[in-house]
Order: structure tokens, then C-alpha cells, then sequence
């Protein structure tokens, strides 16, 4: 299994519940593939303005690779990439009583608010 940014004709836009456009949005997302099928992704969005804080706005595993650690690698992935690129904070949002909730928590994400998660990075 690999994780990579996706060509166009690779988006996952029904696993990440994204709606197709026309707009370039593979530069910040990545997705998980063994041989040629997809078995994940997600997509980050990056800060605007002076603001260092990050957010993953989709994180998805396919229902026939869940429970192998994927969503795991994903997460730990995507918070590589946003702190690579200068993060201080990476926010997520998901209901509490989802099991997304007590993954980004198993990872270090902290709550912040009732349906909102962050993971704080720290400078080396």
C-alpha cells in the first residue's frame, strides 16, 4: 500500500463525500491505494491570512479495508503533511459519538469544542 496525491481521474469524490468540480483540490489531499484500487484518502485545507491552523476537512477508509490501521496511518499522514508545511494547529470536526472521534484522540488530537477536535504541534 501507498499513499499518494491523486491524478484528477483518481478522486475519491463518493468515499470523501465531496461533490465533483472543477477546481484542482488534489495538491492537498492524498490517497491510499494498494495495486490500483483506493482504499482511502483525505483532503486538507490550508490556512489564508497569518493564521498557522490547518484542517482536515475529509477522512475516509473504505469499508472493506476499516479495522487494518488505515485510518490510523491516514490521520498520523495527514498531520505530517500539515505540520511539513508549517502548522501550529490542525483542526477536525466530527460528532463525538462516531468512532473518527476516538480515532483523532488515540492519535493526540484534544477536544475543543463539543464536535471539534486539534492536534497542536510544537516548533523543533
Amino acid at each position: 500500500m501507498k499513499i499518494v496525491r491523486p491524478r484528477p481521474f483518481e478522486i475519491p469524490w463518493q468515499l470523501l463525500c465531496l461533490t465533483p468540480c472543477t477546481e484542482d483540490i488534489t495538491r492537498l489531499m492524498r490517497i491510499a491505494k494498494s495495486d490500483d484500487e483506493i482504499l482511502g484518502g483525505y483532503l486538507l485545507e490550508e490556512p489564508t491570512g497569518e493564521s498557522r491552523a490547518w484542517r482536515i476537512l475529509r477522512l475516509a477508509v473504505r469499508e472493506s479495508a476499516r479495522r487494518e490501521g488505515l485510518g490510523y496511518y491516514l490521520v498520523g499522514h495527514a498531520t505530517g503533511v500539515a505540520e511539513s508545511r508549517g502548522a501550529t494547529e490542525i483542526h477536525v470536526e466530527c460528532q463525538q459519538d462516531q468512532p473518527a472521534w476516538r480515532l483523532f484522540c488515540r492519535y493526540g488530537y484534544q477536544p475543543v469544542q463539543s464536535n471539534s477536535l486539534c492536534f497542536f504541534t510544537y516548533g523543533e
